[in-house]
């Protein structure tokens, strides 16, 4: 597709695929992927952030994740997700106050999740996010958090 704006137009070429299969009642994989082709074919503006023949910010070439979910009971669910995240340009601001186009480096990360429903309406959850400690930065200059860890109890109310 190609689009037009204030700053410019530009093109953006992609595909994208999602597969989810169940080998069995209590096991659940599913993948998705991304690919994407995008440059500015016209600028109106002289900034870094929409260049003529560049691609367009913060947008990989190619992203996914690929998840495995485990129901071993009724109760209790294990998740376990890789997310992989191409290349892509983006600007440092702190050489330039209009941002200087840099490469942001690729990433992967891993996370792991686990529930139990321990009675009607109330689910116990415990997640660990980035349990590689992958440093990375969505957004150039922005680091991303390291590994962490969240609990909590979900209720939920029928009225």
């Amino acid at each position: 597709s190609s689009s037009k704006c204030d700053w410019g137009e530009e093109l953006s070429r992609g595909a994208e695929a999602e597969v989810e299969v169940r080998p069995t009642e209590r096991v659940r994989v599913r993948g998705n992927w991304t690919h994407l082709f995008t440059r500015v074919t016209d600028t109106r503006t002289t900034g870094t952030a929409f260049v003529r023949g560049e691609p367009l910010l913060r947008r990989p070439r190619n992203a996914g994740s690929a998840t495995v979910s485990l129901t071993p009971t009724d109760e209790w669910e294990l998740t376990f997700t890789l997310i992989s995240v191409g290349d892509r340009t983006d600007r440092d601001f702190k050489q330039a106050s209009a941002g200087v186009r840099v490469e942001n480096p690729d990433y992967r990360t891993v996370d792991a999740a686990v529930s139990w429903k321990f009675r009607p309406g109330w689910r116990a959850f415990a997640a660990g996010r980035n349990l590689t400690d992958a440093t990375y930065e969505e957004a150039y200059g922005f680091p991303a958090d390291r590994s962490n860890f969240l609990a909590g109890v979900e209720v939920a109310f029928r009225y």
